[in-house]
């Protein structure tokens, strides 16, 4: 499976792009992408979303990553 074919949810967990069911049912929280840890990618896009709470900061930032091509630009 592709990166374009996964969706990373805000809570950390992959999911198919439509939603109906976890990418790894065994161990559905993803730790990192691309090496780099999600506490690193919350650095890596802080720039690039609103401030706020760090819960807010940090829901925002874990989206960037899902849509295409952004992530490739941090």
């Amino acid at each position: 499976m592709t990166a374009s074919q996964v969706t990373v949810a805000p809570s950390g967990v992959a999911v198919l792009p439509d939603r109906s069911a976890l990418v790894e049912p065994d161990a559905p929280a993803v730790r990192a992408i691309d090496g780099k840890t999600m506490e690193e990618w919350v650095e890596l896009a802080r720039p690039y979303v609103a401030s706020g709470s760090p819960q807010l900061v940090r829901r925002r930032a874990l989206g960037e990553p899902a849509r295409p091509g952004i992530a490739h630009r941090w």
